[in-house]
């Protein structure tokens, strides 16, 4: 039983207002009945962000259907049909705003700091806000708004380590909303070594053989354990790690 003394059920979808909604709501704010027999609207439609998108603006109403048959309470019901009206393209498409997260979109490992792409499909969306949360949705962090719907942004990553961080893309007009499928990793510290062979100087012919070499550079963001020996014919590698 929903009552003021109690906490509501729906409580967390209606907190969570960019990924749900009721359009019935109009309906309470309104002081229209649903019933026979009391004054308030206990009839609810609730939507998601994705069938919110495709929902006709002021659809919603209370079908009066005890006009069309007598004694309606007695014979049918004492609830009455609570309608709301969608646009639906075939194949999903039509004029519904949608957005989807490409990327990041879960298990990438991103360095604290550096700069990525968010990247991102949607239609018949102009602009967007682009969200972040370090914590796995407990909380969001606008990164930026009004943002027309090009499809990518350059962000800069946080400098807070977390393997929970997901982004989020919503549209600025409706409730059209996208975020990260699964979570993807934030480190602090520069990406890790990577070593490559850079450079080789062999053995060409009448060259001085204590000139030969190979040349590993780093390209990684941290340092590399290196060493160094003389092979048998005695010709020397020489070891160089760097970081781009």
């Amino acid at each position: 039983m929903i009552s003021p003394e109690r906490a509501s059920p729906y409580a967390n979808f209606v907190n969570e207002t960019a990924r749900y909604r009721f359009p019935t709501k109009a309906l309470s704010d309104a002081g229209i009945s649903s019933t026979t027999g009391f004054s308030d609207t206990i009839d609810h439609h609730l939507n998601s962000n994705e069938a919110n998108g495709a929902y006709i603006a002021s659809s919603v109403e209370v079908f009066r259907v005890d006009s069309f048959i007598p004694n309606y309470d007695a014979t049918t019901s004492d609830h009455f049909p609570a309608l709301t009206r969608y646009t639906f393209g075939s194949g999903g498409g039509g004029t519904t705003p949608r957005v989807t997260v490409v990327s990041p979109n879960g298990g990438e490992s991103l360095p604290g700091g550096s700069t990525q792409n968010i990247t991102w499909t949607s239609s018949n969306v102009a602009n967007v806000q682009l969200e972040y949360t370090l914590n796995g949705g407990a909380n969001w962090t606008v990164i930026v708004s009004d943002l027309a719907s090009t499809g990518s942004f350059a962000w800069t990553l946080p400098t807070t380590s977390t393997s929970a961080a997901r982004v989020r893309v919503s549209d600025m007009a409706t409730t059209a909303t996208d975020q990260s499928d699964g979570t993807f990793t934030i480190t602090v510290g520069g990406a890790p070594a990577q070593v490559i062979i850079n450079e080789i100087r062999a053995n060409e012919p009448g060259s001085n053989t204590a000139g030969e070499f190979v040349e590993l550079v780093n390209v990684g963001g941290t340092a590399a354990a290196w060493s160094r020996t003389a092979s048998r014919t005695r010709r020397r590698c020489r070891e160089r790690t760097e970081s781009r």
